[in-house]
């Protein structure tokens, strides 16, 4: 499988963190590194933005596709599989899976996306996390997630998400997933100014 979309969801607005996808991060937008990793990704056919802002205002490659959302799918309270499964309908003809990644991950790096892709078994979703706990707990246990205490506590980081077509729909894509484990430092999601900040601090630490 070598033939995946790369889809960046990108939707204005948040509840604590105003416009975050599209605010500088260290001189680049976080939409833009999102954008930038899946260009750079030598499996990534395809790589689409989907989002509620209109396109003039964005800074997009000539390879990136935009997607202008529906409304119906641009509330706070849309789902990531009703988006992906929206999308994969639109785009994914002649794609294998799609690779989902989410602009809030700013200390994702390519060589761990490149790990992740060579250790996929391409036959189920393979979803990011940390080993330990966090805010979003799920279970490992067999080479599998699961979410009824079985196995050791991981944490979901929300920096990449491998899925196979069948499981695009599914609800919750870490259930039966394959974990790929990445450090609690890489795995940082910025939801809020606190998650920012630290963000920005891990960040400057790396140069």
């Amino acid at each position: 499988m070598k033939n995946l979309l790369a889809i960046i969801p990108a939707r204005q607005g948040s509840q604590r963190l105003t416009d975050k996808n599209f605010t500088d991060f260290e001189g680049i937008p976080l939409y833009l590194r999102a954008v930038a990793q899946a260009l750079d990704l030598p499996f990534v056919s395809r790589t689409i933005l989907s989002s509620d802002k209109n396109q003039q205002e964005l800074t997009l490659p000539a390879k990136v596709e935009f997607d202008q959302r529906p409304e119906n799918l641009s509330l706070g309270e849309t789902s990531s599989s009703e988006l992906a499964k929206y999308l994969w309908d639109k785009y994914g003809k002649n794609h294998d899976g799609i690779l989902w990644l989410q602009p809030t991950s700013p200390l994702r790096n390519t060589k761990d996306l490149i790990q992740a892709y060579s250790e996929w078994n391409k036959k189920s979703a393979m979803v990011s996390c940390y080993k330990g706990e966090g805010k979003f707990p799920r279970f490992a246990y067999n080479g599998t997630l699961n979410n009824i205490s079985e196995g050791n506590e991981v944490c979901l980081n929300g920096a990449m998400f491998f899925l196979a077509p069948e499981d695009i729909s599914n609800p919750d894509w870490s259930i039966g997933a394959q974990p790929y484990y990445m450090s609690r430092d890489s795995s940082i999601d910025i939801d809020d100014k606190s998650d920012w900040e630290q963000a920005v601090r891990l960040f400057q630490t790396k140069l």
